[in-house]
C-alpha cells in the first residue's frame, strides 16, 4: 500500500508532535463514502437488509472492544470509525488480491499489534462489499481470495481521500491505544516533556535546538537499554 500526498493540513498529536493529517470534515467525508458503500448496488432485499444489520452490529462491537479485554474498560480508545473497516479493506485490496485472514493481519499491523479485527468483523464485511459489487471472492486452494472489481478499483480511485482518512483516523487510534497501555509514570514523564518543549516555542536557537535534540537522542538511547518485561 503506497502513501498518499494529498493532505496539506497539520494538527498536534497527542505526544506533542505534528502530523499530517486532513482538514477539518475528514469524518464526514469517511462517513459519506461508507453511505456510498450502501448505494453502491442494487436495491437492498429483506435479507439484505438482516446481514447488513447484523454486520453493522459486529462492526460496532469491535469498534468498542470487550470490556476487559487487554485492560480496557468501557472508556478505552476508539479502534475503528464507522464504515473504516470496509475502507480499510478497500484500501488494501487496491494494492493485490488478498486473503481474510492476511487483511486481519495487515489491519492488526496498522494497530502497531495493539488491536486486530475478527474474523466476525472481516468476513461478513467482505461480503457486503461483494454484494455492492466491489470486491470479487475465487477459490484458491482451501481458502478464499478477495480482490477488487472494476467497479470496486473505480470506488476506490474516486474515494482515495476517503480511504487515506480512514487510514490516518487509524493511524491516530493506534498511538491513542499505545498511549493508553502506558504505565502512568511514563506518562506523567512524557507531559513534563512536551511541557518543557512548549516552554520554548516562539524561543528557539539553533543551539538550543541541537543541545536539546542531543538530550532526547540520550535519553532514546538510555530507554532502549532499559529490560523489557514479558
Amino acid at each position: 500500500m503506497h502513501p498518499r500526498s494529498r493532505h496539506r493540513g497539520r494538527i498536534p498529536d497527542e505526544d506533542g508532535l505534528d502530523r499530517h493529517a486532513p482538514r477539518e470534515g475528514r469524518g464526514r467525508r469517511g462517513r459519506d463514502a461508507a453511505a456510498d458503500l450502501s448505494d453502491a448496488g442494487a436495491p437492498a432485499s429483506g435479507a439484505d437488509e438482516a446481514r447488513r444489520e447484523r454486520h453493522e452490529r459486529g462492526e460496532r462491537h469491535e469498534r468498542h472492544g470487550r470490556r476487559g479485554e487487554r485492560g480496557d474498560g468501557p472508556r478505552s480508545p476508539r479502534r475503528l470509525a464507522h464504515g473504516d473497516l470496509r475502507l480499510l479493506l478497500l484500501g488494501l485490496l487496491e494494492t493485490q488480491p488478498r486473503h481474510g485472514y492476511e487483511l486481519i493481519q495487515l489491519i492488526g499491523e496498522m494497530f502497531l499489534g495493539q488491536y486486530a479485527p475478527s474474523a466476525g468483523a472481516v468476513y461478513p464485511a467482505l461480503a457486503q462489499l461483494q454484494d455492492d459489487g466491489l470486491v470479487v471472492s475465487s477459490e484458491d486452494g482451501a481458502r478464499r481470495l478477495h480482490a477488487l472489481t472494476d467497479a470496486g478499483r473505480a470506488f476506490a480511485q474516486t474515494h482515495a481521500e476517503a480511504l487515506d482518512h480512514a487510514r490516518l483516523r487509524t493511524e491516530r487510534s493506534a498511538r491513542s491505544l499505545v498511549k493508553a497501555g502506558l504505565p502512568a509514570p511514563v506518562r506523567g514523564g512524557m507531559s513534563g516533556i512536551k511541557r518543557a518543549l512548549l516552554a520554548h516555542h516562539g524561543h528557539w536557537t539553533p543551539e538550543s535546538g541541537e543541545a536539546i535534540a542531543r538530550i532526547l537522542q540520550q535519553a532514546a538511547a538510555q530507554i532502549a537499554q532499559v529490560p523489557r518485561g514479558d
